[in-house]
């Protein structure tokens, strides 16, 4: 797993480059992380959750299947393998230790 680091996808992500110097996960807390989690589709992935500056990356292998994640500091994260895609967002108030910035929602 990775250290935490500027997530490219985030328009401010190179402004504050020390930022991410503050958050860590340990392997645990990162399946910590997905297991509260729910699976989401993609328009509300990117649609109803925050893009933090920050995201930590690493491989998880699920039902022996090879899998890249990457966990972004707002709460949502996603595993890829090629061209498949999975998306998660974790509105459990056990995920607020572990990341930046609980999930708010993107509503009105």
């Amino acid at each position: 797993m990775s250290a935490a680091a500027p997530d490219p996808s985030s328009s401010d992500a190179g402004r504050f480059p020390g930022d991410c110097d503050r958050w860590s996960l340990t392997a645990a807390q990162a399946e910590t992380f997905f297991a509260l989690s729910t699976e989401l589709d993609a328009s509300v992935y990117h649609h109803e959750y925050e893009t933090s500056r920050c995201m930590i990356a690493g491989d998880l292998v699920e039902d022996g299947r090879q899998w890249e994640f990457q966990i972004n500091g707002a709460a949502k994260g996603y595993w890829s393998n090629g061209n498949d895609m999975r998306y998660f967002g974790c509105t459990d108030a056990a995920c607020d230790p572990l990341v930046l910035v609980p999930h708010i929602g993107m509503g009105p």
